[in-house]
């Protein structure tokens, strides 16, 4: 019986436990450097090379494998989010499929969800891209 009290007093100390009751901790959409890791339900394997910043003055730079990235973005409260004009920063570019698709992606967002460190993308109600804050 002791133990059973031992045990259910364990129980509900650690059910009242801040740690367990405290929302994830999201970081900030603007400001945050934003790295690639899932494209459509895939992981996406590129290494350090893919990701998007989000600036105060609606602009946004990002990179591909080989190219630096520039843009506009637009956002609501309400979780909408539109990249515009992305392109890479010098004039003679040549995307690969890959690049490619990554700027297509970002140009096809239409809202987004914060997920403690990660920023999910969606189009249409489909989560399209998740992307991870980098400490």
């Amino acid at each position: 019986m002791k133990n059973l009290l031992i045990i259910a007093f364990a129980a509900l100390v650690a059910g009242c436990c801040p740690c367990h009751n405290a929302a994830k901790a999201t970081k900030p959409l603007v400001g945050t450097t934003w790295k690639l890791i899932q494209v459509e339900g895939r992981t996406f394997a590129a290494g350090d090379g893919y990701y998007v910043v989000l600036w105060d003055n609606l602009k946004m730079t990002g990179k591909t494998a080989h190219s630096d990235l520039v843009g506009q973005y637009a956002t609501t409260d309400a979780g909408r989010l539109q990249f515009s004009a992305v392109a890479c920063r010098d004039t003679d570019c040549d995307y690969n499929e890959q690049e490619q698709k990554f700027i297509d992606i970002l140009l096809s967002v239409d809202h987004y969800q914060m997920d403690g460190e990660l920023m999910l993308t969606f189009r249409n109600g489909e989560m399209i891209a998740a992307f991870e804050a980098q400490k």
